[in-house]
């Protein structure tokens, strides 16, 4: 969908140029951080632009810069918290104008191109947020990804007692 001669949702254009061969609807991405959109629509991204692809360099090297400005302007914490979830596996699919982005710790449905073809994009990610979901489809993890064994037996007690109630 085109509004104002703008494309309404442009991740599938963005992520179309990582396609494997043989690959039509579904795309998986290992990117630099700065380069992940794919949590723009709740307002968390390294940069002020959409990259024409996951991998530009041009936008890596801006994304970087700002993050060190980000720093440098005492806003450290800040920045590791962003670099932090924008390392986490996020999934975005569309299917009939609808979009669906999967984190490890919310789903975000929103207005996208309308297609009657499901299109997938994954960004794999390289961390897992210990508050995050377990389970077996991605963006999930079936195990907590931390060597904390204590941590998992507090977060099994805590299930185990909402679940007796």
């Amino acid at each position: 969908m085109v509004i104002n001669e703008r494309i309404l949702d442009p991740t599938w254009q963005i992520a179309c140029s990582l396609r494997e061969k043989g690959e039509y609807r579904n795309v998986e991405v290992n990117c630099s951080p700065v380069t992940n959109t794919l949590w723009r629509r709740a307002d968390i991204a390294a940069t002020f632009h959409l990259p024409c692809r996951f991998d530009c360099l041009d936008t890596v090297r801006l994304g970087e810069q700002l993050v060190a400005l980000g720093c440098r302007s005492g806003y450290s914490d800040e920045m590791e918290w962003l670099m932090e979830i924008l390392s986490w596996p996020v999934e975005w699919s569309t299917l009939h104008g609808i979009a669906e982005i999967k984190t490890p710790i919310f789903r975000l449905i929103i207005d996208s191109v309308a297609t009657s073809y499901k299109y997938t994009v994954r960004i794999k990610g390289d961390k897992y947020p210990l508050e995050g979901a377990i389970g077996q489809s991605f963006p999930y993890s079936e195990s907590i990804l931390c060597s904390s064994s204590d941590h998992l037996r507090r977060r099994r007690s805590k299930f185990k007692r909402g679940s007796d109630t």
